[in-house]
């Protein structure tokens, strides 16, 4: 067992928690100073596996009256997973050498004291209405809401499935083509081609190898879930239009729009953000996309001096569906999410894309979230007051919530049933 990687899983948890970043981010930002550089894959796993047990943790502390700072709070989650995971062979004793003194005495005699219980003994112990939150790592505040949408049984199959995560990514073809990548990806990893979409793959083993690679770093190949793809099909860019992005930072659908296109559309990206902005600049440098002007603005204000024939509208919101390609979100949204203020943007970004629409234009709107407040809620709000027409057939996913009178107009990705980040898809025709 390795005391860096111990210190490191902690810090990464504690950097996901204080400052509501991405996991691979923290990982990134923490990674540097993982000395020896060997132990960095150790410190990932330990990190991860953290995160999958943080709510059996919480409880456990909460029940016993221990408290902390937010760091030993962190090394205490990191050290009671890996007692409950088995595979890593660790002790309390391990444990008491590799803390270097983030876990307090108590923690250290809770942890002995609790070294021969099983994970499932200890959810045998918890009120039912808290076990699938604690099980799957997932907020109880969730848990509630998507229990108002779905079956038990159907819940518990879309949580399990985020406990495994699919790796997609794409090739670029506008920087190379297509076969002469797909020789070189096939050296660094197994892979595994989509039935869809020609130039996605599914990365089945390697990701760190793929990651780190001369292929990604140069824009050869993008790491991405294949849902963004189906938002962007959705859309059905043609080469010659001119498409408004009007949520368009970090820019990876916008580079799709450009690839699908071959680079012969004309988008214009706009995005609230400065600094998320000049991120997505440099993105599309790599990426070799050319025809996007880039414009810094607030999309819920938007006035064109002329009307588009298409918009895309992925908009911000609580990233619910994401839990399975970002283990930092069960942390992240731990406090309740803000669901209204989203809904409140989504729907005002998506009236100012209408109002810069011509008559029968068509829109496509996205949101990587679970939550029908995020997605059905917001599209009849819309039908109603502008009387636009949603019709998303030939999308790749399942029907909208049941409870939605425009379930069959909408589609969901869901991670149990397409392998995908949760999303939701309406195209919708002004």
């Amino acid at each position: 067992m390795s005391r860096y990687a111990f210190r490191a899983a902690t810090l990464i948890l504690e950097r996901i928690e204080r400052r509501k970043v991405s996991f691979d981010r923290a990982f990134i930002e923490i990674a540097p100073s993982i000395a020896p550089k060997t132990h960095q894959h150790l410190a990932y796993e330990y990190a991860l596996n953290g995160i999958l047990y943080y709510r059996a943790a919480d409880l456990l502390l909460k029940r016993e009256k221990i408290s902390g700072s937010l760091r030993r709070v962190c090394a205490f989650r990191v050290a009671f997973s890996l007692l409950m995971n088995k595979k890593f062979g660790i002790t309390v004793d391990d444990l008491k050498v590799v803390s270097g003194g983030l876990l307090t005495g108590r923690m250290l005699k809770l942890l002995k004291k609790i070294k021969g219980i099983t994970f499932e003994d200890f959810l045998k112990e918890i009120p039912p209405k808290k076990v699938l939150g604690v099980k799957y790592a997932v907020p109880d505040w969730l848990i509630d809401e998507l229990l108002k949408v779905m079956e038990r049984r159907e819940l518990e199959r879309l949580l399990k499935a985020t406990l495994k995560p699919v790796t997609w990514a794409r090739i670029n073809t506008l920087k190379s083509n297509r076969k002469k990548i797909a020789k070189k990806i096939v050296t660094l990893a197994e892979i595994r081609w989509d039935k869809d979409y020609e130039f996605m793959f599914e990365i089945v083993n390697g990701r760190e190898r793929v990651i780190s690679s001369s292929l990604a770093k140069d824009g050869f190949i993008l790491i991405h879930d294949k849902g963004s793809t189906v938002v962007i099909d959705a859309l059905s860019p043609k080469v010659g239009e001119d498409i408004l992005d009007l949520a368009s930072a970090p820019g990876v659908k916008t580079s799709l729009i450009a690839q699908m296109t071959s680079d012969k559309a004309r988008i214009l990206a706009f995005d609230i953000s400065y600094n998320r902005m000049r991120e997505m600049k440099n993105l599309l440098r790599k990426l070799n996309v050319k025809n996007a002007d880039l414009t810094v603005l607030d999309s819920t204000k938007l006035r064109m001096s002329r009307r588009f024939k298409k918009a895309l509208v992925d908009a911000p919101c609580s990233n619910t569906g994401a839990l399975s390609s970002d283990p930092g979100l069960r942390l992240a949204l731990r406090s309740i999410v803000n669901i209204d203020r989203y809904a409140n943007i989504q729907y005002a970004m998506l009236k100012s894309a209408v109002e810069n629409l011509r008559k029968g234009g068509v829109m496509v709107y996205s949101t990587c979230s679970l939550l029908p407040k995020e997605g059905e809620s917001i599209v009849e709000r819309l039908e109603e007051e502008y009387g636009v027409v949603v019709e998303t057939d030939g999308v790749l996913g399942v029907p909208g919530y049941k409870n939605s009178r425009l379930s069959s107009k909408v589609r969901r990705l869901f991670p149990h049933i397409n392998r995908t980040t949760g999303f939701f898809i309406a195209r919708i025709y002004t």
